[in-house]
Order: structure tokens, then sequence, then C-alpha cells
């Protein structure tokens, strides 16, 4: 396990990326014969996107992210943890997108890419 998102566990084999931003919504506001103004308008927001993918013919079957639509669909926060045990917050699903591809015969798909579109809430 590489990642955990409340009880989903990412296997190393099954991850192949995370990408973290920060957003810290500062804004400028003009002033007459002077310096722009910065200002913060809220505080700063999280996201992270994570990408994977997965082989059902290695042992994933064909359901391996029947699990996380369905943490998506309850539209509630999870715990993001990492394997060395860190404790990233709680974060809600915001997408999930599936790419199925080399199809055979009887068996459905053999290769399956995913990418998740995760925000951190603050409301812990």
């Amino acid at each position: 396990m590489v990642l955990a998102l409340g009880e989903f566990e990412f296997k190393a084999l099954n991850f192949d990326n995370l990408e973290r931003s920060l957003e810290y919504n500062i804004q400028s506001q003009n002033r007459l014969n002077n310096h722009n103004a910065l200002f913060a308008s809220s505080k700063e927001s999280e996201k992270i996107k994570i990408q994977g993918k997965t082989l059902p013919l290695k042992g994933d079957r064909n359901t391996y992210l029947d699990k996380l639509e369905n943490m998506a669909k309850e539209q509630k926060s999870y715990i993001l943890t990492g394997a060395n045990g860190k404790y990233y917050g709680k974060f809600v699903i915001l997408a999930l997108n599936e790419n199925r591809s080399a199809f055979v015969d009887g068996s459905g798909f053999v290769a399956q890419s995913f990418g998740m579109d995760l925000e951190r809430d603050f409301d812990e």
C-alpha cells in the first residue's frame, strides 16, 4: 500500500502519480497612481490529483474502481494517509475518470487507467 483514502488502499502496482496543488487566493486591487494592493480573499485550498492503472488479469478484476465509485457517490470526506504514516487531511472525491483498453472477447477489458480529483475538506 502506498496511499489510503478511507478504507480504500492504493497498491504500488496500481499507483502512478500524485499531484498536489495549493492555492492561496491572493487577489489584486488596482489603485490610482500607486502599486496594486494584494490581499487574501479567502483561506487557502488544497487539491490532489491521483493517477493510476489496474490490471484485471493480474488480480485486480474488472471491479477495482467500484469501491471508489461508491465512496464518491456518498459525497463525504475521507481521511487520506500515506504508507509512511503522513496524514494529508480529509478529502472529498470531486471526480473519478476511467479509461478502459485492450479488450478480449469473452472477458472484457484487460487494461484500465484512472484519475481522481480530490479537494481538502477543512471542516475536520
